[in-house]
């Protein structure tokens, strides 16, 4: 299924970024507050980047049904 993986991944990025993000706060180390934070944001643009995928797939086969519909 084309862009599922990516949005799987992209959630696993954000979940582990979220924990950086945290055990950085708790631990007073800015550096792995801030890498948790750039690895949501990655982890959310890779989802978003599946989403799109998924999105486009639909419409192509939605398109391509069209396209046959049409020659028949």
């Amino acid at each position: 299924m084309v862009g599922i993986k990516k949005e799987i991944e992209g959630t696993g990025k954000e979940v582990a970024g979220k924990m950086k993000e945290v055990a950085g706060k708790g631990l007073n180390r800015p550096g792995m507050e801030f890498r948790g934070k750039a690895e949501q944001f990655a982890g959310k643009a890779e989802k978003k980047l599946g989403e799109v995928e998924r999105d486009m797939d639909g419409a192509k086969k939605k398109f391509e049904g069209i396209g046959k519909q049409a020659r028949q």
